[in-house]
C-alpha cells in the first residue's frame, strides 16, 4: 500500500533488487549479438519508403538511438554509475564524458535525437494521434518547419534533414553493432 506503513522501506528494497539485477552483473560475451538479433526482430515493422519514414523504429531512428545508449548503459553501467540513468540525454552525455563513445558521436546522437523528437511531437499536434511515420507527400511541412525553427533548427527541405539526421544515427549504432 503507497503511504502505508514500510512503504518507503519496501520501495527501496525494490529499487534496490532492480539495481542488482540490472549493473551489477556480468554481461554475456554474446551481448552484441543478442542485442543485433532484438533489434532486427523489431525493425520488420517499420513501414518505410522513399516518401515514408518511421522516425522511431525505422533505421537511424529514436530507438536505435535508444537501443545504443541501453546496451553500453548495461555493458558499463556497472562500472560506471555516472551511467546509471534513465534518461536518454543524460546517459548519452555520460557515455561521451567517459569515453565509451566518442565526445562527437554523443554530440551528434544528442542533436539528431532532439530533431527527431521534435518532429514526433509535431506529428502529433497535426495529427492528434500518436504516429511515427513521417509521409513526405501528405504531412504539413510548415507546421513542423516552425517547430523545428523555435527550437533552433534552420532546416529548409525536411526530408533531406530527416534523411541526413537518420545516416548520422544509423551509422554511429552500427559502429558499435
Amino acid at each position: 500500500m503507497i503511504g502505508g506503513s514500510g512503504s518507503s522501506e519496501w520501495f527501496q528494497e525494490v529499487k534496490d533488487v532492480l539495481h542488482r539485477a540490472v549493473y551489477e552483473w556480468h554481461p554475456p560475451t554474446d551481448l552484441k549479438l543478442a542485442l543485433t538479433s532484438k533489434t532486427a526482430q523489431g525493425k520488420g515493422t517499420s513501414r518505410e519508403s522513399k516518401h515514408q519514414r518511421n522516425i522511431k523504429e525505422g533505421r537511424g531512428g529514436l530507438l536505435d538511438v535508444e537501443y545504443l545508449t541501453q546496451a553500453l548503459q548495461l555493458k558499463h553501467g556497472r562500472l560506471c554509475p555516472q551511467l546509471q540513468n534513465p534518461k536518454t540525454m543524460e546517459a548519452l552525455r555520460e557515455l561521451g564524458k567517459n569515453s565509451i563513445i566518442k565526445k562527437q558521436e554523443s554530440k551528434v546522437l544528442q542533436k539528431n535525437y532532439i530533431f527527431l523528437r521534435l518532429i514526433e511531437n509535431g506529428l502529433r499536434l497535426i495529427y492528434d494521434d500518436s504516429t511515427n511515420l513521417l509521409d513526405f507527400k501528405r504531412v504539413q511541412q510548415t507546421t513542423i518547419l516552425q517547430l523545428l525553427k523555435l527550437q533552433g533548427y534552420s532546416v529548409k527541405n525536411l526530408q533531406e534533414a530527416v534523411e541526413s539526421a537518420t545516416i548520422e544515427i544509423r551509422k554511429i549504432y552500427l559502429n558499435y553493432f
